[in-house]
C-alpha cells in the first residue's frame, strides 16, 4: 500500500512561522504527532510518501526529521503554496498513479487507534474508497452524506450536510481512481474559494458509481492539530 501524508498545508492558521519549528513536529506526550502518525501505518504502508514545504525543510530540516523516522519514506519538496491539498497530492503523481492501495493522511491529524482494522474493513466490504468519520456538524470540516444503504453519496467542504464529517484519512483501492477524480476535478473547477480539497475527487469518484463507504469513530479519538496548540497556548497563559 502506498500512504501519502500531506504537510504542506497552507491554508491553516498555525501553520510556520519564522520563529516556530514546523507544526507537525508539534509534541503529543513526549512524541512529534508526526512520528505518531508514521508508527500507526508502519504496519499496512509499503511506500510512504511525504509532501512538504521547502521552506520547512531549509528553515528547520524537516525532511530529515522525517528520514530519521522513517528511513524509506520518499520526501517531495513543495516551493511555494498551490491551489489546495488535492494539488499537493498530485505532486506524488509518479508514485501514487497505480493499480496499488492507497492511504491519503492529512499530516495534522491523528485518530487514536489502531487503523489496520479499518483498513481491513474497507477491503472486507470490497470498497473502491473508505472514509473514516466520527460525529459532528462543525463547518471546519468536511461532511459526508451517506444513503439507507451506507454508502457515500456526497462529501462537501465546509457545508454541513449530515453529521457525518471526514476525519481526513481516506483509502482507495486503487490510486489511479484518486488522480483520474483529482484531475476531473480540477478540470471542472471544482473549486472552493480558489482551493482543491479531496472531497471534489471524491465527489467524482461518486459519479463513477464507485462504492464508498464510511468507518466512524468516536469523537474523542479524533485529534486535529490546531485544538491541541490552542490548548497548549491557553493553559500557558
Amino acid at each position: 500500500m502506498n500512504t501519502l501524508i500531506l504537510m504542506a498545508d497552507a491554508s491553516d492558521e498555525i501553520s510556520s512561522k519564522s520563529n516556530e519549528f514546523p507544526k507537525y513536529l508539534y509534541e503529543i506526550s513526549n512524541k512529534p504527532l508526526i512520528q505518531r502518525i508514521l508508527e500507526s501505518i508502519a504496519e499496512i504502508s509499503t511506500n510512504v510518501i511525504c509532501v512538504i514545504k521547502k521552506e520547512d525543510q531549509e528553515n528547520f530540516f524537516l525532511g530529515d526529521s522525517l528520514k530519521i523516522l522513517c528511513p524509506n519514506c520518499s520526501v517531495l519538496e513543495l516551493n511555494g503554496d498551490t491551489s489546495g491539498e488535492l494539488c499537493s497530492a498530485l505532486f506524488a503523481i509518479e508514485q501514487i498513479n497505480t493499480n496499488d492501495e492507497l492511504l491519503i493522511i492529512n499530516g495534522d491529524r491523528f485518530i487514536k487507534q489502531p487503523i489496520l482494522p479499518t483498513i481491513d474493513n474497507f477491503r472486507k466490504r470490497n470498497l473502491d474508497c473508505g472514509l473514516i468519520t466520527f460525529r459532528s456538524v462543525s463547518p471546519r470540516y468536511s461532511s459526508v452524506l451517506l444513503d439507507k444503504d451506507e454508502k457515500v453519496i456526497e462529501v462537501s467542504d465546509k457545508k454541513p450536510i449530515s453529521d457525518h464529517a471526514f476525519a481526513g484519512i481516506s483509502y482507495f483501492k486503487k490510486g489511479i481512481d484518486f488522480v483520474d477524480c483529482a484531475f476531473d476535478s480540477i478540470k471542472k473547477d471544482s473549486s472552493l474559494m480558489g482551493k482543491y480539497y479531496i472531497a471534489s475527487a471524491l465527489n467524482e469518484l461518486i459519479l463513477k458509481s464507485k462504492a464508498i463507504g464510511v468507518y466512524e469513530i468516536l469523537k474523542k479519538d479524533y485529534l486535529i492539530l490546531s485544538d491541541l496548540i490552542r490548548i497548549n497556548e491557553i493553559i500557558r497563559k
